[in-house]
């Protein structure tokens, strides 16, 4: 259900945080350039800025007030005004947190590449941040566990889904995403371009106005008309599996390289790639792509894969440590295979879909919380946070 914005005398009647709840901006028709604002305001204070359904800023309380102040259009006096009275802060600090969150909203207005995910305010979200969330952040809906032709079946558990869902299906979880204020999808599988509705699925979040990302082993992308179709279908970031043994990889990335579309590139360490890694690296630094995602084929391959995370940091290379590696010959092994700890965000920020709308808590984590097509958003997000509780008395 959306909040009621207050009126501006309610709003200053009675200094509080800004209620929790969805609220909408978007400019004239008429502005030169259309600005369009969906801010996710939590319990804890804390909120989730969407800005032209392209990048997402994740607020500290302060921040908070600053973007609730901003969708109501108060000039720098009266939000100032507003925020002290709620806040202890020094008028000066808190003249220059406000300048600096302008400043930071106008350089995303006017930037190409964008990384689509961006904090402000948050070291680090503590885990009283983390039990306090309405909602995750994100998404990963896997599509289909479809793999091409050249692929072993046995890659993907496919005997854990017996059906996919239809396109009306997964339009309807794109709006309940929406509608209970998750603000960023990313489509996986398997290799979700497999799927004919691909497209009009993202058009259809980018009409949500959420937050798309794609994850795929790129093939699509090797004519470069069809990039621009899913540009133009409303797609964000991507994310490439990479097998630099293969020419045709590299010069897949060295076509979208210089695209206006946040990409990554997730290299799997395994024992053809493993003597080669600096080189490796240093050629995708060159290419210059905008992140970088490790895995490793087993756990004798940890040591090198630290190693190669020294080498991204050397190279200046973003490391981008919680996005699902679909089902592929790039990730046979399951994440705790690899590793005994889960990563902290899984069945919190992000949740993972199968599909057949089954909710998981990450990939890999075969613990099924509900199915979000068929249940109501409160019965699995209260699965999820029974699940959080249980791991936590473990």
């Amino acid at each position: 259900m959306k909040v009621k914005l207050f009126s501006l005398f309610e709003f200053f009647k009675t200094p509080q945080p800004v209620p929790p709840g969805l609220y909408f901006y978007q400019s004239p028709p008429d502005t030169e350039k259309p600005l369009k604002l969906f801010l996710r305001v939590d319990p804890n204070g804390s909120s989730s800025l969407v800005i032209n359904a392209s990048v997402v800023l994740h607020l500290n309380p302060v921040a908070t007030e600053f973007a609730y102040a901003y969708l109501h259009q108060l000039n720098e006096e009266q939000t100032l005004r507003m925020v002290l009275r709620k806040y202890r802060i020094d008028r000066e600090t808190l003249l220059q947190d406000y300048r600096s969150f302008l400043e930071k909203l106008n350089a995303i207005l006017q930037t190409e590449d964008l990384d689509p995910i961006e904090f402000f305010g948050f070291e680090r979200a503590t885990e009283q941040d983390l039990d306090n969330l309405s909602a995750p952040f994100r998404l990963d809906c896997a599509l289909t566990y479809r793999l091409p032709e050249d692929s072993a079946a046995t890659y993907a558990p496919v005997e854990r889904v017996k059906q996919e869902l239809s396109t009306s299906e997964w339009k309807s979880i794109l709006d309940k995403a929406w509608n209970v204020g998750i603000p960023h999808v990313i489509f996986t599988g398997g290799e979700p371009t497999l799927r004919s509705d691909l497209l009009e699925l993202i058009h259809h979040a980018e009409q949500n106005g959420q937050i798309c990302g794609l994850i795929t082993d790129g093939h699509v992308f090797q004519n470069s008309q069809t990039l621009n179709n899913f540009l133009n279908a409303g797609l964000d970031h991507l994310m490439i599996l990479f097998d630099p043994q293969k020419p045709e990889s590299w010069e897949i990335i060295e076509t979208i390289s210089p695209m206006d579309i946040f990409t990554a590139v997730h290299l799997t360490i395994n024992e053809k790639n493993v003597t080669n890694l600096r080189e490796i690296l240093a050629r995708l630094a060159s290419i210059q792509i905008n992140g970088l995602s490790l895995s490793a084929i087993s756990k004798d391959y940890c040591p090198q894969l630290r190693e190669a995370s020294e080498l991204a940091a050397y190279h200046g290379l973003k490391l981008i440590w919680d996005l699902p590696v679909p089902y592929s010959k790039f990730n046979p092994v399951r994440l705790e295979e690899i590793t005994e700890e889960l990563w902290q965000g899984a069945g919190k920020t992000w949740l993972y879909i199968e599909p057949d709308g089954d909710v998981l808590p990450s990939q890999g984590i075969p613990i099924t919380l509900g199915n979000f097509f068929s249940q109501s958003w409160d019965e699995i997000w209260q699965n999820c946070q029974h699940n959080v509780k249980t791991k936590q008395h473990q």
